[in-house]
């Protein structure tokens, strides 16, 4: 008898608490790396007497969502509460890499 190969798609997916506890963790560890590029990214753009736009406007309420989600998860928010705010984070991250430099032109 011939025996199939165990694919990534046969595998079990993780419970929901893992998958839940991985959510806060990854933001817990990008959080910082992001607020140190959108601080470098403000000071180069007031260096070079820029104004603020719409990718810019966009990430700082990206970010901002983030700290909400950190904050809201240390105050014992868990599961599906937690899990909208994360959606809503992750699809400001989309619009901010994918729609907005789409239709801005410099």
């Amino acid at each position: 008898m011939k025996r199939r190969a165990t694919t990534i798609l046969r595998r079990p997916a993780p419970s929901l608490a893992t998958l839940d506890r991985l959510a806060a963790r990854t933001v817990a560890i990008s959080l910082p790396p992001l607020t140190l590029g959108i601080a470098v990214g403000l000071a180069r753009l007031i260096q070079d007497g820029d104004r603020l736009d719409a990718i810019v406007i966009a990430t700082l309420v990206t970010w901002a969502a983030w700290v909400a989600y950190l904050i809201l998860r240390v105050n014992g928010w868990s599961g599906r509460r937690a899990a909208y705010v994360a959606l809503a984070g992750f699809a400001l991250v989309i619009l901010v890499r994918l729609a907005l430099p789409v239709t801005h032109f410099a």
